[in-house]
C-alpha cells in the first residue's frame, strides 16, 4: 500500500459543511471573502510580473483547489476590469463546490467557467495550459511536504513560458506556539464549531484534529505551514519567487517562470518512507 493524501471528494465535502468554511458568495461571509479578494488582486495586478502576463488579449486563469470558486473569480474580474478577456478553469475534488463556482462565476462574470474534478496533485497529466494559476483560500495545510512538492511540480507544468503562479499563504508559526487541545473555531446563529487535537504523525506531519459541529464529528489533516518554507518548495519549480505581505504573517506568493523541467519521476512517485507492504 502507498501512503496518499488522506482526504477524499467526499471526506472533504464533510469537512468542509462541518467547518463552515466561508466560501458561500450568496451568504455574508463568502461575499465579505470575495470583496476582500476583488482588493487583493487589485495590489496583486500591479505587480511587474503580473503586467507581462496581461500583455495579451485573453488571459487563462486555473483556480487550483478552487473551492466554490471564490479567488478564481474575484482575479478574473479585475482583469476583466482592463478589456482583457478571460478563460477560466476551477480544479477541485469537490463537486458540489464546482458546481457553486460555475453558477458564481456566470452570475459575477457573465461567463460559464470550466471545471475539472481531480486531485490537483495530477495537474501534469492533463492538457490544461494557462497563464496565471492561483492557490487562494489557504490551502497549504491540506498538504504535507511530499504531497506539496507533488503540486507545486505539477502546477509548474500548466503555465506558460511567462506564467506566474500566485498562492495566498500565512505563517502559522504562531499558531503552534498558541496550540490548544481543545478550540473552538467559529460561533455563527447555527451554532458552535469546535476541533479537538486526535494525534500527530511524525512521518507525514499531519496533525489530526477532530471538527465537533451539529453533533457530528469528523478528523481534519493539518500540516502547519510558515510562508518560508512554502516559498522554498516554490522556489524548486519557478526562476523566481516573490512574496506580497498583505498583513502581519500573511500575504501572497509570487512565482515566475516555471522551470521547464520533466519533474513527472518526483510529482508520480512516492518515497520509500511511505510506501508499506
Amino acid at each position: 500500500m502507498i501512503w496518499a493524501l488522506s482526504l477524499d471528494a467526499e471526506s472533504l465535502e464533510k469537512m468542509y459543511r462541518l467547518f463552515r468554511w466561508p466560501e458561500d458568495i450568496s451568504e455574508e461571509s463568502g461575499r465579505k471573502r470575495y470583496h476582500d479578494s476583488l482588493k487583493e488582486f487589485s495590489t496583486i495586478l500591479s505587480h511587474n510580473w503580473m503586467k507581462d502576463v496581461l500583455k495579451g488579449d485573453n488571459i487563462r486563469i486555473v483556480d487550483v483547489c478552487s473551492g466554490t470558486g471564490i479567488g478564481g473569480i474575484a482575479l478574473a474580474k479585475k482583469i476583466i476590469e482592463l478589456n482583457k478577456s478571460v478563460e477560466l478553469t476551477f480544479v477541485d475534488l469537490r463537486e458540489e463546490a464546482l458546481k457553486k463556482a460555475i453558477e458564481f462565476s456566470k452570475a459575477e462574470l457573465g461567463l460559464e467557467a470550466n471545471v475539472i474534478a481531480v486531485d490537483a496533485r495530477e495537474l501534469y497529466k492533463l492538457k490544461l495550459e494557462a497563464d496565471i494559476a492561483i492557490l487562494w483560500g489557504l490551502t497549504t495545510p491540506h498538504f504535507n511536504p511530499i504531497d506539496l512538492i507533488k503540486l507545486y511540480g505539477s502546477i509548474s507544468t500548466i503555465l506558460q513560458k511567462e506564467g506566474v503562479f500566485i498562492a495566498e499563504e500565512t505563517d502559522r508559526f504562531y499558531m503552534l506556539r498558541g496550540y490548544k487541545d481543545f478550540l473552538l473555531e467559529r460561533y455563527d446563529e447555527r451554532g458552535p464549531v469546535f476541533s479537538i487535537h486526535y494525534k500527530h504523525d511524525f512521518l507525514t506531519g499531519y496533525t489530526t484534529r477532530i471538527i465537533l459541529a451539529g453533533g457530528e464529528t469528523h478528523p481534519m489533516d493539518m500540516y502547519f505551514w510558515d510562508i518560508a518554507s512554502s516559498i522554498a518548495f516554490t522556489w524548486m519549480f519557478f526562476e523566481d519567487v516573490d512574496f506580497v505581505q498583505s498583513r502581519p504573517y500573511m500575504g501572497y506568493i509570487l512565482a515566475h517562470r516555471p522551470r521547464k523541467m520533466d519533474i513527472r519521476s518526483i510529482v508520480a512517485e512516492t518515497p520509500s518512507a511511505y510506501k508499506t507492504s
